[in-house]
């Protein structure tokens, strides 16, 4: 075989980005009717393996290869738009966002500029959630896999370019066959390692490079493919299948077809994408309107790709917290403003693309003056980040009402949060016995074990004080989303959270959480109650007392971001979040067992026609969930009191 040729600027491929960012862009806009639209990720994925197997194994035939400049390419052609996106996304968030989720995004921020944020949007963001649709930089994360892929191909390559074609292949099939089963559940629970980094299984499979790696394969073997039919001149005997595969490829994305099952569509988007790659296909594109408009969209699809994410997600963001009637409120369901917003992505992509995108593509050399606009480009988005992480994610944009510790304690809290944390990670989320955070370590003391999701966790720091750890040792059992109610979540007979918790014996167990989630989810409130009353009857085995919190009001917006949009609070009617918990508290109200009592906190918040979530110096509630540093104490002074009286 001869060298490996070099190919040249295909429309054909730009018309398959062109596709792929409009998938994505559509999934995004609306999840429910393009609800296969982030298979434009995959077609991306499988046209990278292919470019930039070309130009690497291209070079190496040639004998002109130099990693250097490979990274130096790879470089100036995504770290300067993916600055300039970052710097964009700092204005959303002081606008938008607010403490955890301002640092949250920029901490993906930070960690896409190092490649990983595939990594860290895994440890805290489910990708098909309703939140990841307010994420502004949840789409970083394929882009931190693509540039994974850079790094290490180049390397690959070389090694593997040494032997004989038969062998090459063999070796790119069977990394295809290894990243395909990777994807079974088994690899991921096998690998303590992978359960480290990825918050679960579901995560894994997404985010992760290792499940991902077949898609970037399968383009390395459609170019070897591509360049063999090339040589032998077989390539125009199957150049008329092009256009019925491009079809084939739109209906993979946009209908059913049948494909109940999602990793076959995704075979088959990929499959077509594999095809139609190695035909290359050839046209007078100059007549086709649509087809020059996705010409024009995969020219600029980085640029689309990176700006669409903070636009939508910014325009979901300033809605939630303004009314409808509210200044610059964006009905996403209006058609002319669907219009006017897709016209934005494209009109600010665009001005990305020609002013950094396109202008650093086409240096030649790196040295301070060609790259000052760069320069100040990253030092404004640092700076924007610093100030961002260390003040609690731009608290000061309204302090009339406090809500976080003025005061200095032994404890320590996750940046923007009310989240404890212990030998340098956050409590939330931990699952046996011997990782639990624990709060003084007395023996001789009775153990209080604080029982529920974020919102609970959100408390935790509420019972840190002199007097409560004088009596009582607190432990920390909290999982994110997840209040504890066997068979569900992580809490199943014989999982990690199960055997920890039902070794507990003689000792206080305060649970709580959002259950009205789970009812409101599901028809099938007996079987809820069945399941709550076996937590129940678990926990207050071995001699251990049980106080359920029954549905603790909350306010279900941020209400300082209210204020912060419409500088005035929100009327909380009683009536309105009673009608939201009157299932739960009805199954609650039924269960009667030995060592078992309910608290009620609504007096706290609440009279019987309004509920009212602040007082004169403090917000109670972080966001619309979790406490604030003064909520916790409040609450947590009343619970105390109702287990001491009891």
């Amino acid at each position: 075989m001869k060298a490996i040729q070099r190919i040249t600027f295909r429309k054909d491929i730009q018309i398959l980005r062109g596709v792929a960012v409009i998938s994505v862009i559509l999934f995004h806009l609306d999840k429910n009717i393009f609800k296969y639209g982030y298979i434009g990720v995959d077609i991306f994925f499988v046209i990278s393996g292919f470019v930039i197997s070309n130009l690497v194994h291209s070079k190496i035939s040639e004998k002109t290869f130099n990693i250097r400049e490979f990274y130096f390419m790879r470089f100036k052609r995504i770290v300067p738009a993916l600055v300039s996106y970052l710097l964009f996304v700092q204005v959303l968030l002081y606008f938008n966002l607010d403490f955890q989720n301002v640092i949250q995004n920029t901490k993906t921020s930070l960690y896409s500029l190092l490649f990983l944020a595939n990594v860290h949007i895994s440890q805290y963001l489910e990708y098909f959630t309703d939140d990841s649709s307010k994420n502004l930089v949840i789409n970083l994360w394929s882009l931190s896999v693509e540039e994974q892929f850079y790094l290490l191909f180049p390397f690959a390559a070389i090694v593997i370019s040494k032997y004989r074609l038969k062998n090459q292949l063999v070796f790119y099939f069977s990394i295809i066959i290894f990243s395909l089963l990777s994807i079974n559940s088994f690899f991921y629970e096998s690998l303590s390692f992978f359960q480290k980094i990825f918050l679960n299984y579901q995560n894994y499979l997404f985010y992760s490079p290792l499940t991902r790696v077949w898609e970037f394969t399968l383009g390395v073997l459609a170019m070897f493919i591509n360049n063999f039919l090339l040589e032998e001149n077989k390539i125009l005997n199957f150049k008329r299948a092009a256009p019925p595969l491009f079809l084939l490829l739109l209906a993979s994305i946009y209908l059913d077809l049948g494909l109940y099952n999602q990793l076959l569509r995704l075979g088959v988007a990929n499959l077509i994408t594999f095809l139609l790659l190695i035909i290359r296909y050839e046209s007078d594109y100059t007549k086709n309107i649509f087809l020059n408009f996705l010409i024009f969209t995969g020219n600029i699809s980085y640029s689309l790709y990176l700006f669409h994410q903070g636009i939508l997600s910014g325009i979901r963001n300033h809605n939630k917290y303004t009314t409808t009637t509210g200044k610059f409120y964006t009905d996403l369901t209006d058609p002319l403003n669907l219009v006017l917003i897709i016209s934005l992505i494209y009109l600010i992509s665009y001005l990305n693309f020609y002013f950094v995108e396109n202008k650093f593509r086409k240096k030649y050399k790196f040295s301070f003056n060609e790259f000052k606009i760069f320069w100040v480009l990253s030092f404004l988005t640092l700076s924007a980040a610093f100030i961002a992480i260390n003040t609690n994610g731009y608290s000061g944009r309204h302090t009339d009402l406090l809500s976080f510790n003025q005061e200095t304690t032994d404890f320590k809290y996750l940046n923007g949060t009310n989240y404890l944390t212990q030998d340098g990670y956050q409590c939330l989320n931990r699952s046996t016995i011997d990782t639990f955070c624990t709060f003084g370590s007395d023996d001789s003391m009775d153990k209080l074990y604080i029982v529920g999701d974020s919102m609970i966790s959100s408390l935790v720091g509420g019972f840190l004080n002199e007097t409560i750890q004088s009596k009582y040792t607190i432990v920390e059992v909290t999982k994110g989303g997840c209040a504890l109610l066997l068979d569900t979540c992580d809490f199943y007979e014989g999982t990690k959270r199960y055997n920890a918790l039902q070794g507990v014996e003689n000792s206080i167990f305060i649970l709580g959480g959002r259950y009205q989630n789970q009812t409101n989810l599901s028809d099938n409130s007996e079987n809820i109650e069945n399941n709550l009353r076996k937590t129940i009857s678990l926990l207050t085995r071995n001699n251990n007392i049980v106080y359920l919190i029954n549905p603790i009001p909350e306010p279900g917006i941020n209400e300082r971001m209210y204020y912060f949009k419409n500088q005035k609070y929100l009327t909380h009617q009683f009536r309105i979040w009673k009608d939201t918990v009157s299932q739960v508290e009805e199954i609650i109200s039924r269960i009667d067992m030995d060592n078992f009592e309910t608290i009620s906190l609504e007096h706290l918040f609440c009279d019987q026609s309004y509920c009212d979530f602040k007082s004169n110096e403090y917000y109670y509630f972080l966001d619309h969930v979790h406490f604030t540093y003064y909520g916790s104490k409040f609450v947590a002074a009343e619970i105390l009191k109702f287990i001491e009286d009891n």
